[in-house]
């Protein structure tokens, strides 16, 4: 199967950017997930900054979803 996408530039310039960085954006929003991940299981934090990551946690996955999108989405 095969998909195209078409952009009219440099109309459409912001949506085309968006296109073809989404696999970077993909890839940093992960390495955000795994760095918060890394600080709340491995971090030398006391247990009020763990508090604050796990709420950084679920407000980023909350966003996620809000925004229609999982970090599942891609194998």
């Amino acid at each position: 199967m095969k998909a195209t996408l078409e952009f009219n530039l440099p109309e459409d310039r912001d949506e085309h950017t968006l296109a073809i960085k989404g696999p970077a954006y993909f890839h940093a929003l992960d390495d955000v997930a795994e760095m918060l991940r890394q600080h709340w299981k491995y971090g030398e934090f006391g247990e009020e900054a763990r508090v604050l990551i796990d709420a950084i946690h679920d407000e980023f996955y909350e966003i996620m979803q809000e925004n229609g999108v999982s970090l599942e989405d891609v194998e």
